[in-house]
């Protein structure tokens, strides 16, 4: 045995040495490019075949890892099935893309047998399973799909969907989407059933059951919350030992929570209110009185720690403790109605090494030291009268004494001098000299000047990876008043890159703009006219984003536009540029994809463009459009590329002379066609036909001259409640003939027309109808409506002419006096105006039927004071009817 492993080490180093040879990449564990020796996976250059490259990924043993052709040889652009091994060699994954886009079959393995298949259109999936295995929790995740939108989840412990822990499915409710869970042990048996709103997480009303969390390997409970119709009802919370830490019960909107440690010792108890909405984020309400205790959560068996403790009284904190990873108080802060009064600092010992008093919310005396900042202040008589700041490795930053501060750089040696002056109000703030700042991780990040209590320049630093450290990045220059004069940015290597001036602090008077090197690129004059070449470079990188030229008319006559590609990263991890497009506004323009191809090319005229094919838009979203002499000829093609791939035609119209004219037909993403139109001068006009994304005929309609005529026209559109309404109008002869408001497959309101007259149907989810309004002369808004189902379970009846209300009963759709309107009040739910014989009677009912208000007003005043909005011919009338 020993032989062979001898025989087998001696191979793999043999083996090693011939692909360390050829042209090799290696990769760690994290698929992240490394050395041979740190290697987990390698890849030899890859082999020309076709018009690519095949390329094949090994585990460092020397079993082969994923195989599949690529178009790029040093990139993953991926066309075909690619397929992924285990190190036995069993086939673990395999995939179809197109252009480097997964696009087709996505099937994931178990024991070489196909265990869950997706399906991928452009990058995203479709429909089907997609399984993955969580490393850090120890489980598996199987998620199916439906038109692009999960469905159904589940989390399990062992394949093959084994040792459930979570089975999550989507239903349709009465209204809405539901989102239905059930929570096990990994050992079959239901710890918890759940539902919510599927489309709104937050939306607490829709909250029913108990929702449980985890700790992860091995499972065990964590969290048990149980909420009853929206309603938090109690909570429990375990450590990872299993023992209580935390039980909630909430009591008539109180909540009551008691706090234990893992020897089941009661900890302190809390009391609090549950506010409107909190029990999503806040299970322990609004604190009144006892003692809340913050832990560091984690979802592993590590114990989790008391970060801190608030103690309250009657809803005022009055005690804050926060305490080290070991449990030690590392500082305790005293408050009473009037804010924070003292300030104690501990020793790992327990021992008190600060205390500062504070007198109306402001330190008054004594001294503390800030551990984040690791600064240590004096205070006396409310005046700051020493600091020291200090680097993290100790060395001194900043010592202060009284009304002066001295800076020192790592070696000790001085960096600044500043001093302070008190205000109008009484506070020290910088007068003289430099102000320097560290940021979080104890590096110098801001310098800042000030002359006469005036600040004349910030400065700001960044990490610099050619110079090893933080150097500046830039600089703002101030006048006496305050406003903006200069700015300066700098490259990496410290080198200025543009130097720009400003009048009245925003408006950009002039600019100069240098290479690395520090050699002149362009100089920009903005006033009073602009005229020269600006550059625009990418955030915190030394390439260029856009250069722009303007005439001594500050025309814009040249740019040229770089972008960066989302679809893809380098071996450093950055987005790779790429020129975009290149315009002369007088002579030659040309426009490019995400690979250098070409798009298009035309000759601009007078800063338009005259002849050839125009893009616009991004690279991911783009049209081509055709020009003859100036204007649209030929036809405008829309695509998309959100992923990189192989563009997708969204969009076709035809031009001629500027206008569209003959067909535009659009495509969904799937690449079926979504609808045909007829234009002719700039009007829709002939047949128009409209498809499902599975090809059906969905609706036709005809047009004359932009106007429909005959068929059936769909539009889609948001109501109050954000559901997806459908509404379809069918037409004949000119005239809109019937109106049908649709929400998913519900008919819930519909208008019939005929001559100067029209009804109008609300059905209720059931398909019965809530209310008919019938209108006999539509040109003097006359005629009745009748409630069938209202809050009083009673018909109702009442009658208006010439668009004023005569007698009877109305549900208005808002109420509106001076500036204030009911839809805004969510706990009205109807408004209702009764008409008598010699007054008006309107009142707020709530989902109960209870009047939040009333008012009342005799017919015949000269004036009407509350009712005057809906006394209004053209109001009242629209605000009866319903909206289609």
């Amino acid at each position: 045995m020993k032989i062979i492993n001898l025989l087998f080490l001696l191979g793999l180093g043999v083996f090693q040495q011939v692909i360390a040879q050829q042209d090799t990449t290696w990769f760690d564990s994290d698929w992240k490019e490394t050395t041979m020796d740190s290697a987990a996976f390698y890849r030899p250059a890859p082999q020309p075949k076709d018009d690519g490259y095949w390329m094949v990924d090994y585990y460092i043993s020397g079993a082969r890892q994923m195989e599949g052709y690529s178009k790029v040889k040093d990139r993953e652009v991926f066309e075909g099935t690619v397929k992924w091994y285990n190190e036995n060699g069993q086939l673990e994954q395999k995939a179809d893309y197109q252009m480097g886009v997964l696009n087709g079959v996505f099937v994931k393995y178990y024991n070489g047998k196909p265990f869950a298949t997706a399906k991928y259109e452009q990058g995203r999936v479709s429909s089907g399973e997609m399984l993955s295995f969580n490393e850090a929790y120890q489980c598996y995740r199987l998620l199916a799909y439906q038109e692009g939108k999960v469905v159904q989840e589940k989390v399990f412990l062992e394949m093959p969907c084994k040792g459930m822990i979570v089975d999550s499915r989507i239903v349709k409710g009465d209204e809405g989407n539901l989102l239905l869970t059930k929570y096990y042990d990994g050992k079959g048996d239901v710890l918890g059933e759940f539902e919510m709103d599927a489309d709104e997480s937050q939306n607490v009303s829709a909250y029913n059951g108990t929702q449980i969390s985890y700790f992860y390997d091995p499972l065990l409970k964590k969290r048990a919350i149980s909420y009853e119709h929206g309603e938090f009802q109690n909570g429990t919370v375990w450590y990872p030992s299993g023992e209580v830490r935390e039980k909630i019960l909430v009591e008539n909107d109180t909540v009551y929570t008691t706090y234990f440690d893992e020897d089941g010792n009661q900890l302190g108890d809390l009391v609090g209110r549950m506010e409107e909405g909190q029990g999503w984020y806040d299970l322990h309400g609004s604190p009144i009185s006892g003692v809340m205790i913050k832990f560091k959560e984690n979802y592993l068996h590590k114990t989790p720690a008391i970060l801190y403790t608030e103690q309250y009284r009657n809803g005022l904190i009055i005690e804050k403790k926060e305490f080290r990873e070991n449990g030690n108080l590392q500082q305790m802060s005293v408050f009473d109605e009037h804010g924070l009064q003292k300030l104690v600092s501990y020793d790992e010992g327990g021992q008190v090494t600060h205390e500062l008093i504070y007198k109306d919310g402001q330190p008054f005396e004594g001294t503390s030291f800030d551990q984040r900042k690791n600064v240590l202040t004096t205070y006396v008589q409310g005046e700051l009268t020493a600091q020291t700041m200090c680097y993290y490795d100790g060395a001194k930053f900043e010592s202060r004494e009284g009304d002066r501060s001295v800076f020192y750089d790592h070696e000790g040696n001085e960096m600044g001098v500043l001093t302070y002056k008190a205000n109008k109000y009484g506070k020290k703030e910088p007068y003289n000299g430099t102000l320097y700042q560290l940021n979080y991780q104890g590096k110098l990040y801001i310098e800042e000047d000030y002359h006469n209590g005036n600040r004349t320049r910030y400065a700001y630093y960044s990490f610099s990876g050619e110079k090893g450290r933080n150097s500046i990045e830039s600089e703002t220059f101030y006048n006496e008043s305050g406003k903006k004069t200069q700015y300066k940015y700098y490259y990496k290597n410290g080198v200025l890159r543009e130097d720009i001036t400003y009048v009245d602090g925003y408006e950009k008077e002039t600019a100069t703009f240098y290479d690395k090197s520090g050699d002149l690129l362009a100089e920009m004059v903005y006033l009073p006219k602009s005229h020269g070449a600006e550059y625009e470079f990418f955030s915190d990188t030394s390439l260029v984003r856009y250069i722009r030229k303007y005439d001594d008319n500050g025309t814009l006559i040249y740019k040229k536009s770089y972008a960066e590609n989302y679809t893809r990263r380098d071996r450093n991890g950055k987005y790779p540029v790429f020129l975009e497009e290149e315009i002369d506004y007088n002579g030659k323009a040309s426009f490019y994809d995400l690979d250098g191809e070409l798009l298009g090319e035309a000759v601009y005229k007078d800063g338009e463009p005259w002849e050839g094919t125009v893009k616009s838009g991004t690279v991911y979203e783009y049209r081509l459009t055709p020009y003859q002499e100036g204007a649209k000829q030929g036809e405008e093609k829309l695509f998309f590329n959100p992923d990189g791939g192989v563009p997708k035609i969204s969009e076709q119209t035809g031009y001629a002379n500027g206008e569209r004219h003959g067909k535009h037909n659009t495509y969904y993403r799937n690449g079926t066609l979504e609808s045909e139109e007829n234009y002719s001068r700039g009007l829709l006009d002939g047949e128009c036909v409209y498809y499902t994304e599975h090809g059906e005929v969905r609706n036709e309609i005809t047009y004359s001259s932009g106007n429909p005529t005959d068929g059936e026209l769909i539009s889609f559109q948001y109501n109050d409640q954000k559901s997806l309404v459908t509404k379809k109008s069918f037409y004949e002869s000119g005239e809109c003939r019937k109106i049908e408001m649709w929400k998913e497959d519900r008919l819930f309101q519909e208008m019939v027309t005929a001559t100067n007259q029209l009804e109008a149907t609300i059905y209720d989810p059931t398909g019965k109808e809530l209310a008919v309004f019938e209108v006999s002369d539509v040109a003097n808004k006359t005629g009745e409506v009748t409630y069938y189902q209202g809050i009083s379970e009673a018909e109702e009846r009442g009658t208006f002419e010439d668009g004023l209300p005569v007698s009877g009963t109305f549900y208005l759709n808002e109420y509106v006096v001076g500036y204030e309107n009911t839809k805004g009040d969510k706990s009205i739910d109807e408004v209702k105006l009764l008409v008598t014989a010699d007054q008006y009677n309107i009142c707020a009912l709530n989902k109960e039927g209870e009047v939040l208000f009333s008012v009342s007003e005799k017919k015949g005043l000269e004036k009407s004071y509350f009712l005057e909005k809906i006394l209004d011919p053209y109001s009242f009338y629209y605000n009866v009817m319903p909206e289609f």
